[in-house]
């Protein structure tokens, strides 16, 4: 007999719950107890700069989840999304998959499934052209190991998501032939606008460490190259923890260590500690949204 998975969603939810909370009130508490005066018109500007780069996110995932064939409503895929987010807090990536894929239809779960790889892919492929671009540009000091390695690491994700690539994969099982992307041309003008345009997603989350910066101390907004790298960086240090909850802890601790190159210490802290407040709250906010959209248009068509 197979196990009954469905068992498992509410102490998922428990535990999502439970750690988002935690989390939220241990920043919280983290940046009331530095006892700095706030310049408050940053931080709303901040939050509203998250949830910007959030909501082309979730355009992005629309067209790649569409073209790969994990077919939904526009309001399902932004539900979807926005809810698998919170899954990151909890220990593991295995949260964030699940509730991304188990969001669908179980026709469309495989392919939802392909999506997710293609647009974590997508993400990594932006990271690397943007921090090899401004490197070479002058703005970050990076030493020739480290740009070889992201080199290869670029010329790597861009083989391993292409679409000829993918479908010779997949051809190679029978049991993941269904998975096999459209043979289509638009693979590649697809992957070439959803980097595109998760740079302009990192651009908006680089723009919303700086407010939040700023409303600790005063730097130059042309610092926001840098500080878009050091965040993304520190992005993909937390990635390889693999165990901690959205790479928690070692994020902050690489994103802090960098920072404090431009700014004093103790403001490199607190500006962390604000951005992932900030990042929280919008998750939710968003979350909660299109859940209750998703309710009301559930309970309207119900109606009829």
């Amino acid at each position: 007999m197979k196990p009954d998975y469905r068992k498992l969603k509410p102490l998922l939810w428990v535990a999502v719950i439970a750690f988002v909370a935690t989390y939220l009130l241990k920043n919280a508490r983290e940046i009331l107890s530095y006892g700095y005066q706030f310049d408050w018109t940053f931080i709303p500007l901040s939050l509203i700069f998250v949830l910007l780069a959030y909501l082309l996110n979730i355009a992005i995932w629309i067209g790649i989840a569409s073209h790969y064939g994990a077919h939904a409503s526009w309001l399902s895929h932004a539900r979807i999304w926005s809810v698998s987010r919170l899954g990151r807090y909890v220990p593991g990536k295995i949260a964030t998959i699940y509730l991304r894929v188990d969001g669908y239809e179980s026709a469309h779960r495989s392919k939802a499934g392909v999506a997710l790889y293609i647009e974590t892919a997508s993400s990594l492929i932006s990271v690397c052209f943007f921090i090899l671009v401004f490197s070479a540009l002058g703005f970050v000091a990076l030493s020739p190991l480290h740009l070889t390695l992201i080199a290869v690491a670029l010329a790597a994700l861009l083989l391993l998501s292409s679409g000829p690539f993918l479908r010779k994969f997949f051809s190679r099982f029978k049991s993941l032939g269904s998975l096999s992307p459209p043979k289509t041309r638009a693979d590649s003008a697809l992957l070439m606008k959803v980097v595109g345009l998760q740079t302009v997603v990192m651009t908006l989350h680089g723009a919303s460490l700086l407010l939040a910066i700023l409303a600790f101390t005063t730097i130059s907004p042309a610092l926001i190259v840098e500080i878009t790298v050091f965040y993304y960086f520190a992005g993909l240090m937390g990635m390889l923890a693999l165990f901690a909850p959205a790479g928690i802890g070692v994020r902050e601790a690489v994103l802090v260590g960098l920072l404090q190159t431009l700014m004093p210490l103790p403001i490199a802290v607190v500006s962390v500690a604000l951005i992932r407040l900030l990042t929280v709250i919008a998750e939710l906010l968003l979350s909660g949204t299109f859940v209750l959209l998703a309710q009301r248009r559930l309970s309207s068509s119900g109606e009829r």
